[in-house]
């Protein structure tokens, strides 16, 4: 091998020490330049991923949010309707007048209007109002008239119904009812109004 080598034209012998040593460089340039690159590259790639996944999730989570303030909307458009049908004026006696109005249309009698005395309607910090109502009549109007009063804008819910007395006279059923129904107080109402002025 040697005295091949010895052979060969020192023409030769510097083009395959050049060749040898741009190998060399290649071999040298790709370790310090190529190989980082493709790291780099795969690691480019991994984070456009991990992006676009999140860009997913955020759009996912938009969406959402999107449809909970179509639903927000709507539930607001209700509320304005149901309050839109409070009297400005508002106040017990008003909702007096108006379950003596209705228990009349139903042929009932209320006994007694009893609204929580511990703290005026206007002064109330809770959101709601007890009142405890006492009706006499047909039990069938009595059902009609509790799902009624349950539809008036103000009435937030009614909370107990107790039959004090039921008697049977001549095939008609009469009953004694005592209802306490929440209404919203004062402060609430204003709150509403100011929250249906946004």
């Amino acid at each position: 091998m040697m005295t091949g080598w010895s052979q060969v034209s020192i023409s030769r012998r510097g083009a395959f020490l050049g060749f040898g040593l741009f190998m060399m460089a290649m071999g040298a340039l790709y370790g310090l330049i190529w190989s980082p690159l493709i790291d780099d590259s795969d690691r480019l790639r991994d984070e456009i991923q991990q992006h676009e996944q999140e860009a997913r999730a955020i759009q996912f989570k938009l969406q959402a949010l999107q449809n909970v303030d179509q639903q927000l909307l709507r539930v607001r458009d209700e509320f304005q309707l149901r309050f839109q049908k409070i009297p400005g004026d508002l106040a017990p006696q008003h909702f007096r007048k108006e379950v003596v109005e209705l228990s009349k249309t139903l042929d009932l009698t209320m006994r007694s209007w009893k609204p929580d005395a511990r703290v005026p309607w206007d002064q109330q910090v809770s959101p709601f109002f007890d009142i405890g109502i006492k009706i006499e009549g047909g039990f069938y109007q009595g059902v009609v008239f509790l799902a009624e009063l349950e539809a008036l804008p103000w009435v937030q819910s009614i909370s107990s119904v107790h039959i004090i007395r039921m008697t049977r006279l001549n095939g008609k059923v009469s009953t004694v009812m005592e209802v306490t129904i929440q209404v919203m107080s004062a402060a609430t109402l204003e709150k509403v109004k100011k929250l249906l002025e946004i």
